[in-house]
């Protein structure tokens, strides 16, 4: 009787203990500390100091004497209003754009070819490897990597180019705020295609074979098949990878960084990098770099909001609108009797 009574739902939250203290340690007590900075006035050696208080502005008082007022959301406001700050938004999501399509477009088409049933790949598993050999790669080995490829005067880069024709003396790439963009760009590309090709392969492989059964026999091919039955069936997979790879563009720090200053013009200074010179460097304003990120995840928020409201299954959520209609007619029909 007592092993029929006994339930092992206590293990699980026993497993669940140490993620929880972790979690808790780590990220929630460093998130809520830093939303409490960004309405504080420490700035530089404040952090070490127990006194501080609100952020103050400079007001005139009903006599017009300026007065210190307390004003919480004045780092906000004060950020809000720096053009470096604009300009390293505006910079994240063209880096991001200019990453991400091309990075989703070749994943689609690899996962197509690997998962072709008419022609079976020799040696997949292979390039599954090799494309997917560039994410474990650590971001900082990656970015020195690819400094010593566009190094001037003499890199492999230069080397190249120049014997081929296509240049007739070295370019000092980094001086070039497009090809710095373009470079960046390239490297994020190449670092997670192989991951999401992967994704979109696990999402396939998961589809019912029973479709693609039904479209033979109505003699649909493979490219029919393809933009008809695959690419319609993979939205709650595309809207994963459209979510992720929102949280990860916007946050982009490792490669950009690879550029002193944020690259010619701020070519490569993304809000990460931004939030981190403001926090590290110069005056160390801790206030103005949590207000920063405070802000920061609130625009990834809400784009990750707006994918899940635009690539929602309208049918399913027509079904649930039409179900509780009718669980409210009942209701109302009942109270009526």
């Amino acid at each position: 009787m007592k092993r029929k009574n006994f339930s092992y739902a206590k293990f699980g939250y026993i497993f669940c203990i140490p993620f929880v203290v972790v979690y808790l340690i780590f990220s929630f007590y460093p998130l809520i500390y830093t939303i409490s900075i960004s309405f504080s006035d420490r700035e530089g050696p404040m952090l070490a100091s127990a006194e501080y208080g609100i952020y103050k502005t400079l007001q005139t008082d009903k006599n017009g004497n300026e007065v210190l007022k307390a004003d919480p959301f004045g780092n906000y406001r004060e950020v809000l209003g720096m053009q470096t700050f604009k300009r390293a938004v505006g910079v994240t999501f063209k880096l991001w754009i200019i990453n991400f399509i091309p990075q989703v477009i070749l994943a689609v088409i690899l996962a197509a070819w690997f998962t072709n049933r008419w022609t079976q790949i020799k040696g997949q598993g292979l390039f599954k490897l090799l494309f997917y050999m560039p994410n474990i790669i650590t971001a900082g080995s990656i970015a020195a990597l690819f400094s010593a490829f566009f190094m001037f005067p003499v890199g492999v880069v230069n080397n190249t180019l120049i014997s081929m024709g296509v240049l007739e003396k070295a370019k000092n790439f980094g001086v070039d705020a497009t090809a710095t963009q373009l470079i960046v760009s390239f490297i994020q590309f190449w670092m997670w295609y192989g991951y999401t090709m992967l994704i979109v392969i696990s999402g396939i492989i998961g589809l019912n074979p029973q479709m693609y059964e039904s479209a033979d026999i109505d003699g649909a091919g493979p490219v029919k098949q393809f933009f008809f039955i695959t690419l319609p069936n993979l939205r709650t997979i595309l809207l994963y990878m459209l979510v992720t790879s929102v949280i990860g563009g916007l946050n982009m720090f490792d490669i950009p960084m690879m550029y002193v200053d944020g690259g010619p013009a701020g070519a490569t200074s993304t809000a990460s990098v931004f939030i981190y010179r403001q926090a590290f460097a110069g005056a160390k304003r801790y206030n103005k770099a949590s207000a920063a990120s405070v802000i920061m995840f609130f625009i990834i928020g809400a784009f990750s909001v707006a994918l899940f409201f635009i690539m929602r299954d309208k049918d399913a959520a027509k079904l649930k609108k039409m179900q509780k209609a009718e669980k409210r007619a009942l209701k109302n029909a009942a109270g009526v009797r």
